[in-house]
Formats: structure tokens, C-alpha cells, sequence
């Protein structure tokens, strides 16, 4: 009895036993992996191409960008555009002289004074010195924004002289009323006080700038010069009086609400 117990006990697996056997004795699953298209050679290598080729484009395009070269053909901003379109029509022998002033400033704007110099020179050529001073006015400006100041107020006072001559001569044969000075009278009128100012001529200024308020009486901004000038001249009740005049026309004007505040006056 003894020994047939112990037979069974002894040929009695444990589940525990019996369950590692068979995990041993199971063969491992296989993971079959599907095939790439890049498991071929000639498509890798393609592929490797492509990539470069992509990363070769744009160093390209960012170095084309940062010097400048792409794009530079392109106007961006509404002055570039201005460049643009005046320099085409000026090289296709534009006759008009607003085309040819707005080039000038457009020019000047963009720092290109030698530039604008020359459309100057090359305007007259094509234009000719015409009794409305179009091309006067183009020159002092040139010569106003290149600080020679003796220069613009000597083609100034030639120009303003020529454009007043003729007017005065349209008036007596004209039977057409209310014939007006041309508008470039006046910006060069503006421009030779500007002169006279940076030269702190002061009396020589403050005359400029009479003249060119009494037609032009609704500007704040020459107003506000005018009440500079006269501080310069020690004529602080004039400066204040220009001041609320500026602001008549303009209520918020800065520059004329700064000068008050400076004085320390109210509006």
C-alpha cells in the first residue's frame, strides 16, 4: 500500500511542472515583417537623392534671400512701388512733369540722391526749363535734402522770380479770371525757408513764411515753423499766437500742443 502511494505521488507531474515543459517544448513565434519599397537598393538611393536635392533648394532660396537676390525685382512696400513704376516711365520718355517730380522724391525718399540728381538732369533735358518751374522744383528739393541749403536758396529765388514773371504776364493777357500761381511756387517757397532756417536766417525765414501762410493760411505745420522762428527771435506772444492758430486747424496737433506745453500756456 505503501509502495503504490508512493508510486503515484512520485508519477504525479505538478501543474506548475507540467506547464513549463510545455512552454519549453513550444517552438517561439515568428514575426514576419512585410516588405518596403525601401528594402530595394535603387529606391533608396533615389530616395536619398530627393532629400538631398530638397535640402540643397532651400540653402539655396534662404542664402538668395538674405543677400538680396530673390525678389529684388519684386516692389514691396508703396515707395518701392512708386520707384518702380516712375523709373518706367521716365526711361520710356515720360513728357509729363509730375511723373518726373514724383521720381525725384521717390528717389530722394529712398536715399538715392545721386539718382535723383541725375533724373534732375536728365528731366531737363527732356522737359526743358518751363515757366511753372516744375523741374526747379526738383532741383532745390535735391539740393534741400543734400544739406546744400546756399544752393536750393539760390535756385529758389531764380525759379520763384521766372514763375512770377510768367504769371504776371499770363494775367495781363489772359481774358480767362481767376488764373492762380502755379503750386510750385509755393513748394519752393516752403523749401527756401526751410533753407533759410537750417542757415538760421531768421528774418530772412520768418519773410518766407509770411508769404507763404498768407495763401496757404490753413497749414498747421508752417504755422508751427513760423512760431519756432519766432521763439528763435525772442517773440514769445507771436510763437503762441502761431501755435493756437496751428491748432484752429488741426485740434490735435502734437508738435503745436508741445510747444504750448513748453511754454507753459494752455490751448
Amino acid at each position: 500500500m505503501v509502495d503504490s502511494s508512493l508510486d503515484e505521488v512520485q508519477g504525479t507531474e505538478s501543474p506548475d511542472e507540467g506547464s513549463a515543459q510545455s512552454t519549453q517544448a513550444r517552438p517561439a513565434a515568428r514575426v514576419v515583417r512585410r516588405a518596403s519599397l525601401f528594402d530595394d537598393p535603387l529606391v533608396r538611393m533615389l530616395g536619398f537623392g530627393v532629400v538631398g536635392a530638397l535640402v540643397l533648394f532651400l540653402a539655396t532660396l534662404l542664402g538668395a534671400l538674405a543677400m538680396g537676390i530673390l525678389g529684388s525685382g519684386i516692389p514691396q512696400t508703396a515707395l518701392e512701388r512708386d520707384l518702380q513704376g516712375y523709373a518706367y516711365q521716365t526711361e520710356a520718355g515720360s513728357k509729363d512733369p509730375e511723373v518726373w517730380k514724383g521720381y525725384v522724391s521717390a528717389l530722394l525718399d529712398s536715399g538715392q540722391n545721386a539718382n535723383a540728381q541725375r533724373a534732375v538732369d536728365k528731366g531737363i533735358a527732356v522737359l526743358g526749363k518751363s515757366n511753372t518751374g516744375d523741374m526747379a522744383f526738383a532741383q532745390t528739393q535735391v539740393y534741400y535734402s543734400t544739406a546744400k541749403y546756399d544752393k536750393a536758396i539760390k535756385e529758389a529765388t531764380a525759379a520763384m522770380k521766372l514763375i512770377k514773371d510768367s504769371f504776371a504776364r499770363e494775367v495781363k493777357t489772359s481774358e480767362v479770371k481767376g488764373l492762380t500761381m502755379s503750386d510750385n511756387y509755393w513748394g519752393i517757397l516752403y523749401l527756401r525757408a526751410q533753407s533759410h532756417v537750417e542757415l538760421k536766417q531768421w528774418d530772412k525765414a520768418l519773410k518766407d513764411f509770411d508769404e507763404y501762410l498768407k495763401e496757404k493760411n490753413g497749414a498747421s505745420d508752417v504755422y508751427v515753423m513760423r512760431a519756432e522762428v519766432k521763439l528763435e527771435m525772442g517773440d514769445k506772444q507771436g510763437a503762441i499766437k502761431d501755435y493756437r492758430a496751428a491748432l484752429k486747424y488741426l485740434p490735435d496737433y502734437d508738435l503745436a500742443l508741445d510747444g504750448l506745453k513748453k511754454l507753459g500756456v494752455d490751448e
